[in-house]
């Protein structure tokens, strides 16, 4: 990121978030395949689609499980570059 002062810097951070998933049958795994859903995700299902059903309990950030913890970014630009923000 760009700071204040104009100059290049890096920062890592990570985001862990827990997700319970009760337990699927052969039936249950053949038919979510069958609508294609979980084809093109990272984990093999979405949070926010059908699997849902299946996902009693979360701990942690839902949008790190969605694809992009949004508040460790946020946090991480009001630290680092606020002026992006200002944009905004």
């Amino acid at each position: 990121m760009w700071n204040e002062s104009n100059e290049w810097q890096s920062r890592d951070a990570a985001e862990i978030t827990m997700v319970q998933m009760t337990m699927l049958n052969e039936n249950d795994i053949r038919d979510y395949v069958a609508t294609g859903e979980p084809m093109d995700k990272a984990g093999g299902y979405a949070i926010q689609g059908i699997a849902s059903r299946w996902i009693p309990r979360i701990e942690g950030c839902y949008f790190n499980v969605v694809g992009l913890p949004v508040p460790l970014v946020y946090r991480m630009l009001r630290e680092c570059a606020p002026q992006a923000l200002a944009e905004l």
